[in-house]
C-alpha cells in the first residue's frame, strides 16, 4: 500500500457507470440476507466467489459498504455486526492502483473526510460531530455521549500509548489535505450503517517515522444502539479497537490485517479485561485450527479470533511482549518470521512457541486445568477433527479437508469405553522433518475430567515417533495433538496407529533347554488383572499356535511350564497368552520366543555383574559366529522397555556393554526388578536384574 491517496485522473464517468449497471443486474444473488449472520463484507466476498461480479465490482461495493452504505444494493445489505472497517479500507486503499480511473476517483470522493458541524478537543483528541441531521450525535444536546467517546479515547491512549508503550500517532497537520485542522488525531462521530462499529482510515505516509508509518483518523457510530451490549460498552470497546489500529499505522500500516486485528482485539481484553467481547470471536479461531494462524477462514471473523496468539504469549511472557512485535515489525514484509527472531529474545522460537500453543488451546472449556489460559474455562472448546472409538487403528489420518496448513494443527482425541488395560500405545508417522518441519504430542483427561499435558513424542528424522500413554484404564480420552510448524506445507500428510497395550503387565523372559526338555518362565507385575494364562506353542514361524496348558495356567507372580514333549533338532515357537476380565486375549511382552533343541550352545549371557546394581551393570555376552544381529533389551517388570544397549550386528566372540540405570529418554530408572532379554539371531536368553537407589 504505498499510495495512500490516489493520484488518478478521472477518465470518462460513462465507465463507472456501466461497472455500477453490472453490480445491480438482476442475476446477481448474494449468499446472504439480513438476519442469517452474515456481513455485508461476507455477502460481497461470496458474490465474487460465485463469479457473479468482477474483483473491479467487489472493491467498490466494498467501498460502498464502508463510506456510502445508503449506495450498497440492497441484496448485499445485512445489520449483522462487522466488528471494524479497517481491513476493508486497508483492502481498498491496497486495490486503486488497479482500477480503472474513474472508478477511483468515486473512491476518492467517498473516502475524503467527513464534514461535519462541531468539534471538541481533548489533550490528544479532535473529536468532530454533527447537532442535527443524519449523523447528529446521542443525546443532543446533552453531552453525556460526547463526553463519554472523549473519556474512552483518552483512556485508550494512556493505556495503549502510555501503559502498554504502542507508538502515538504521528500528527496530520502537515498532511496535503490539511488534516483535521489541527495536531490533535482526529475521530468523526458518523451514522455508521450495516452493523459496522468503525473503522481507522489511513491517509498519508508520514515524515521521520518509522519507514512505513501514516497518518489516519478514526470513525465511531454516532449512538452505537441495537448491538445487544450496552451503547457505553460497545463505544469503549471500539474506541480501544480503533485506536489500536491508529497505533499500529505509526508502527507500519503495511502489517498483515491478520496482525492488526488479532493485536485489537487483544487490546480490548487486555485494557478492559472483565469486558470480555473478544470471547465471541474465539470459536472462529478454535473451531478452525488447521488453518494457518494467519489464514482467513469463510466468515472473515477468524482474524478477530486469533487474538488468543496475543492472548497466550502475553501469559508467558507479559503484555509488553506485543507492542515489541511491532515494533520488530517496522519495514518487515514477513510477520512469522519477525516473530520468530523475537521470540529468540526470549531464548524460545516460533515453532516451539506454535506447539505450546497448540497444546493450550486444548485445554479450554470443560478441559481447562487452571495450569494454562487464565479465562480458559469460559472459551469455547477447539474442534476436534477425528474421533476414534474401538482399536486397534492402523495408519488413520483425520480427512483431507482438514489436514493442518503451515502453522496449523489437528486434535484426535482417543476415547476410552471400558476395559482394564492400562496402557495406551500410540505411534505417529508425520513427514520428514527437514522437508516439512512437524511436532506431535499428548494430552489426556480422566474419567473424572482432570485435564494433563503429557509431552510431546520424541520423533527421528524421518517424521516418526511413538510413545505410552499410562494408567489408560483410568482415563476417558487421550488427545494426539499434531502440529504443522513448516513455513509453507499446507494439508500435511501423517498417519498415526494406536492400540491397548496388552492386558497383563509382565514379561515372558525365560527359557532354557537341552535336547529333550523346554523350561520356560514369566513374572506377572499384577495377577489380579488376569483371568488366565495359556502357553502356546507352534512347529514353524508360520505355523498354528496350539495351547500345550490342558487347562488355563492361573496367574500367579512368577510362572514356570517345562515343556517335555520334544524331540532333538525341533525348531519351536512360544508365546504367553493372557486373557483378562473382559475376555479380552494379548500375548504378554515381549512375544514370539523361538529355540532350536539339539544346536550347538553357542550363544551364552554371563551373569549381570554386580547384581544388586546400584550405579552401572556390566552385561557381557558370545556371539557363536560373525554376521549374528544381536539385541540386547532392558525391560522393567511390568514388561516395558526401559532401554534397548544393543541392536546391531555383531562379530563372532565376546562382546560387552554396560547400563548406567537410565532409560532411553535419559531419565532415572527407578528402583526395583529388571530383565535383561539378549536375542542373537533365534536364540533367546533371560536374567533378572535388581537396581537399587
Amino acid at each position: 500500500m504505498r499510495a495512500l491517496r490516489s493520484l488518478f485522473l478521472a477518465l470518462a464517468m460513462g465507465l463507472l457507470a456501466a461497472l455500477i449497471g453490472l453490480m445491480l443486474f438482476p442475476g446477481v444473488s448474494a449468499a446472504g440476507r439480513p438476519g442469517d449472520g452474515r456481513t455485508a463484507r461476507m455477502n460481497i466476498e461470496d458474490a465474487y466467489a460465485l463469479g457473479e461480479i468482477s474483483h473491479d465490482e467487489m472493491i467498490l461495493l466494498k467501498a460502498y459498504m464502508l463510506y456510502m452504505p445508503e449506495m450498497l444494493p440492497e441484496v448485499y445489505r445485512t445489520d449483522y455486526p462487522e466488528p471494524c472497517g479497517t481491513p476493508i479500507a486497508l483492502e481498498v486503499d491496497n486495490a486503486l492502483r488497479s482500477l480503472p480511473a474513474a472508478v477511483v476517483e468515486r473512491i476518492d470522493e467517498m473516502r475524503a473526510r467527513p464534514t461535519c458541524t462541531d468539534t471538541y478537543d481533548t489533550e490528544h483528541f479532535r473529536i468532530h460531530y454533527d447537532t442535527t441531521g443524519t449523523h447528529m450525535i446521542s443525546g443532543w444536546p446533552d453531552t453525556s455521549f460526547r463526553d463519554a467517546v472523549a473519556a474512552a479515547l483518552e483512556f485508550a491512549w494512556d493505556m495503549e500509548v502510555d501503559t502498554l508503550g504502542f507508538r502515538q500517532p504521528p500528527s496530520d497537520g502537515s498532511d496535503p489535505d490539511g488534516g483535521g485542522g489541527s495536531a490533535h488525531y482526529d475521530v468523526y462521530i458518523q451514522n455508521l450503517s450495516g452493523g459496522l462499529l468503525g473503522y481507522c482510515q489511513a491517509t498519508y505516509y508520514a515524515n521521520g517515522g518509522p519507514a512505513g508509518d501514516a497518518t489516519g483518523y478514526i470513525v465511531m457510530d454516532k449512538d452505537y444502539l441495537g448491538f445487544g451490549w450496552s451503547p457505553t460498552t460497545i463505544m469503549r470497546q471500539t474506541a480501544i479497537h480503533e485506536f489500536c489500529h491508529a497505533c499500529q499505522f505509526a508502527h507500519d500500516v503495511n502489517v498483515e490485517p491478520w496482525y492488526m486485528e488479532c493485536t485489537s482485539v487483544w487490546a480490548q481484553e487486555q485494557i478492559e479485561d472483565a469486558v470480555n467481547m473478544y470471547r465471541g470471536y474465539l470459536n472462529y479461531f478454535l473451531g478452525h485450527p488447521y488453518l494457518s494462524i494467519d489464514e482467513q477462514d469463510g466468515t472473515g471473523m477468524k482474524w478477530y479470533g486469533s487474538c488468543v496468539w496475543n492472548i497466550f504469549l502475553s501469559e508467558r511472557y507479559g503484555a509488553g511482549i506485543v507492542p515489541a512485535m511491532w515494533y520488530a515489525l517496522e519495514g518487515s514484509t514477513d510477520e512469522l518470521l519477525v516473530m520468530d527472531v523475537e521470540l529468540g529474545d526470549h531464548a524460545s522460537s516460533l515453532a516451539e512457541e506454535y506447539a505450546e500453543f497448540a497444546t493450550w488451546n486444548w485445554f479450554t472449556g470443560v478441559r481447562d486445568d487452571g495450569l494454562h489460559y487464565e479465562e480458559g474455562s469460559a472459551w469455547t472448546q477447539v474442534s476436534i477433527q477425528r474421533t476414534i472409538d474401538s482399536y486397534p487403528v492402523i495408519n488413520d489420518a483425520p480427512s483431507a479437508a482438514v489436514r493442518p496448513n503451515n502453522w496449523g494443527c489437528n486434535y484426535i482425541h482417543l476415547n476410552n469405553h471400558g476395559g482394564i488395560q492400562d496402557q495406551l500405545e500410540l505411534s505417529y508417522d508425520g513427514p520428514l522433518t527437514s522437508t516439512t518441519a512437524n511436532v506431535a504430542s499428548v494430552c489426556s483427561q480422566a474419567s473424572g475430567g482432570t485435564t494433563v499435558e503429557l509431552g510431546k513424542i520424541v520423533l527421528n528424522p524421518w517424521g516418526d515417533g511413538n510413545t505410552t500413554v499410562d494408567e489408560w484404564d483410568t482415563l476417558s480420552r487421550a488427545c494426539l495433538v499434531v502440529m504443522n510448524t513448516s513455513e509453507s506445507t499446507d494439508g500435511m500428510i501423517y498417519t498415526f496407529s494406536v492400540d491397548r497395550a496388552s492386558p497383563v503387565a509382565g514379561i515372558f523372559y525365560g527359557v532354557e533347554y537341552d535336547t529333550d526338555e523346554v523350561m520356560l518362565r514369566w513374572s506377572l507385575a499384577d495377577p489380579a488383572d488376569v483371568v488366565s494364562l495359556d502357553l502356546m506353542r507352534a512347529t514353524s514361524s508360520d505355523g498354528e499356535f496350539t495351547a500345550l496348558n490342558s487347562e488355563p495356567l492361573a496367574p500367579s507372580p512368577f510362572g514356570l511350564y517345562l515343556d517335555t514333549d520334544v524331540r532333538p533338532g525341533d525348531m519351536l515357537w512360544y508365546r504367553l497368552v493372557a486373557t483378562d476380565h473382559q475376555g479380552e486375549t494379548d500375548v504378554v511382552e515381549p512375544g514370539t520366543i523361538m529355540v532350536t533343541l539339539g544346536s550347538a550352545p553357542g550363544v551364552s549371557f554371563a551373569p549381570v555383574f554386580p547384581n544388586p546394581v546400584r550405579a552401572t551393570a556390566t552385561l557381557e555376552f558370545t556371539a557363536p559366529y560373525d554376521g549374528a544381529h544381536a539385541t540386547l533389551v532392558i525391560y522393567d517388570a511390568a514388561g516395558r522397555v526401559v532401554t534397548r544397549l544393543v541392536d546391531r550386528t555383531v562379530g563372532a566372540g565376546r562382546h560387552t556393554c554396560a547400563w548406567d540405570g537410565r532409560t532411553d529418554s535419559g531419565s532415572l530408572a527407578a528402583s526395583g526388578q529388571y530383565f535383561c532379554v539378549l536375542t542373537v539371531d533365534r536364540e533367546r536368553r533371560a536374567q533378572k536384574m535388581m537396581l537399587i537407589r
